[in-house]
């Protein structure tokens, strides 16, 4: 049986902010899906500071990554598991928004 898995991330540093999962052992991640996970972790952490600054910069790396997804297709774990990463600063701090394709194939098609 496939399983598909894709994990949508928002770290800083080495610590995992927040996530949102994409799994199924029936199909790839589609684009529909993605937009929405990403969107999901925009929700989730848009408030993260209560500031506009913040605001601006996250939808930012969230914009970037939604436009890797756009651009994407029939992407596979085994060729790119660290499939897209962007980062921006936040009060001397270094944030990043991932897209990790942890397993399966034909995911953004």
């Amino acid at each position: 049986m496939a399983r598909y898995d894709v994990r949508f991330q928002l770290q800083v540093g080495t610590k995992d902010v927040n996530h949102d999962n994409y799994h199924s052992n029936e199909r790839p991640c589609s684009k529909r899906d993605a937009l929405n996970h990403l969107a999901s972790l925009w929700a989730k952490e848009k408030d993260y500071f209560r500031d506009s600054s913040w605001n601006q910069s996250f939808k930012q790396a969230i914009e970037k990554a939604e436009r890797a997804v756009n651009n994407a297709s029939n992407v596979s774990a085994s060729q790119n598991r660290n499939f897209y990463s962007t980062t921006f600063e936040h009060n001397g701090s270094t944030y990043r928004v991932d897209i990790a394709i942890e397993a399966g194939d034909g995911h953004f098609s």
